[in-house]
């Protein structure tokens, strides 16, 4: 069995986008991780670019598909916790579909697990607004410079593209909070949450690089990311329970 399960939530992405970053994952140094794409309601032109994205990766990862038939609004943490639910590894890492990574990320960030700490990148650098199959060829080429002077440091410090967490905490916390709709704060949410359980932070930001490819925001509804917002600032008040979605998960069944 790998060591480590990457769980990526999905809606309607295009197939170059999907495919850029898988291909940086078969060009990873450290190879014994499993993938679970955790579709969560894309609809019949979003199935079939994610179904072109997969052919032309092939074989050559390991990995599986999950589908969520759901026509609500986007639901991040649902996502992710679909797909966490499935893993059977000892480590799981929430990620982004719209991302690429440098050949040594997994490496360096395998190198700082444990059972009492989680290990996060909080920097992703922006790529410019570039043609998606140009990024293939410059990864083909090994050509990492280009993506390091094509892109700068995001000025926030989320993390949900990349958070590195025991399966047994996953599983006793219940998994990411589903109450945060739409785009929300549930990734800073459950850094605290691992905080309250005496989890060590390892932060990998100043040893490695991964880039984000450039769209759009889809960040449109300020009043439920403002509601996300309020509600972990009350989250974060005493007597309110880190277990989230009506309890832990049993570990044991899973």
């Amino acid at each position: 069995m790998p060591l480590l399960t990457i769980v990526y939530p999905l809606r309607n992405l295009e197939a170059q986008r999907i495919y850029n970053c898988l291909h940086s994952l078969r060009l990873q140094t450290f190879k014994d991780f499993h993938v679970i794409i955790s579709d969560y309601g894309s609809n019949q032109k979003g199935r079939s670019h994610l179904e072109k994205a997969l052919k032309k990766i092939g074989t050559k990862l390991n990995f599986e598909v999950i589908r969520t038939e759901i026509k609500g609004d986007w639901n991040r943490s649902a996502a992710l916790n679909r797909g966490i639910i499935k893993a059977k590894t000892q480590f799981i890492m929430g990620s982004d579909l719209d991302m690429i990574y440098h050949p040594d990320f997994l490496s360096i960030a395998t190198q700082n697990l444990n059972s009492q700490s989680y290990v996060v990148h909080h920097i992703a650098r922006q790529l410019k607004k570039m043609e998606l199959p140009s990024l293939e060829i410059k990864m083909r080429e090994n050509n990492w410079e280009f993506f390091h002077s094509n892109s700068k440091s995001r000025t926030g410090g989320g993390t949900g593209a990349c958070q590195i967490i025991p399966r047994s905490k996953f599983f006793y916390l219940g998994g990411y909070d589903e109450i945060y709709e739409h785009w929300g704060a549930e990734d800073d949410d459950m850094r605290y949450r691992l905080r309250q359980v005496n989890m060590k932070e390892v932060s990998i930001s100043n040893l490695t690089n991964f880039y984000h490819q450039w769209h759009p925001t889809n960040k449109k509804n300020r009043i439920k990311i403002n509601a996300n917002r309020n509600y972990f600032a009350t989250s974060k008040t005493p007597n309110f329970s880190v277990i989230r979605n009506g309890g832990s998960w049993d570990i044991d069944e899973k």
